[in-house]
């Protein structure tokens, strides 16, 4: 009785298969594609005017806005070398924010230029006595004792994993390492781009997955300064993108 059916339920699930995938390969459809190069670095982070630091924090950040231990910005030939880049010294370090518009793609063409070795930096911030002034009495600074600001975690590679944005053209766009798929992150010194797809407006939370243990709270990475935010908005909003370029 059931085998008169046969043909028309495997035709008809053929049918929905194919109209399922031309649906999802129709959903993305880039309106624009954007790229932004953006760089993740060693960057001591000050909380407050009391004094509250982290002198091995990290950050992503805009290649234009990194310059080398010379002061030239990368963007303008600076040298890249892992652990000898730092934010520009007019840009105050904050979580990187990038702007699209719904239906838009996002290239991220993302370079690793941390140390090799966690924890570069020297812990706390020494002050500079101004020359000629004579020196005074010194005065011992008992609540530092001991502090140590060693809270990055050993693994030196990075990600940019954007969650509520879609990959474009593979698996390798979500920035992971998971299961049996490959290692998509970036290891220091070298450069990887991931292409994402914003379907909706909303404020999509950026973080590198490189890291998922360890550090202050078992928070990876994330908690010394390394996330940020993508930003989707509607496609009659106004905002600047001078260091966010339309893909030729």
């Amino acid at each position: 009785m059931s085998t008169p059916l046969k043909g028309p339920i495997l035709s008809s699930l053929v049918l929905a298969l194919l109209g399922w995938e031309a649906t999802s390969e129709a959903a993305v459809q880039c309106q624009r594609t954007l790229v932004a190069n953006v760089v993740a670095l060693d960057q001591p982070l000050m909380f407050n005017r009391l004094g509250a630091q982290n002198a091995n924090g990290m950050m992503f950040a805009l290649r234009e806005d990194v310059v080398d231990d010379k002061q030239v910005p990368l963007s303008k030939g600076g040298a890249a070398v892992p652990g000898k880049v730092t934010l520009r010294p007019d840009k105050r370090p904050r979580p990187i924010v990038l702007r699209v518009a719904a239906g838009d793609c996002l290239t991220v063409n993302l370079t690793n230029l941390l140390d090799y070795k966690a924890n570069p930096n020297k812990h706390g911030i020494e002050a500079e006595e101004p020359e000629g002034e004579a020196e005074g009495p010194e005065v011992e600074n008992e609540g530092g004792e001991g502090f140590v600001a060693d809270e990055q975690v050993a693994e030196r590679m990075v990600g940019f994993q954007v969650n509520g944005m879609q990959a474009v053209n593979s698996i390798a766009d979500i920035s992971a390492y998971t299961g049996r798929n490959g290692n998509f992150f970036v290891s220091p010194g070298s450069t990887r781009s991931y292409t994402l797809y914003a379907e909706r407006e909303g404020a999509f939370a950026a973080t590198s997955k490189a890291a998922t243990f360890g550090g202050e709270g078992t928070a990876g990475n994330v908690s010394n300064g390394l996330f940020g935010q993508v930003w989707g908005t509607t496609s009659k909003s106004l905002w600047d993108c001078r260091f966010i370029k339309l893909r030729d």
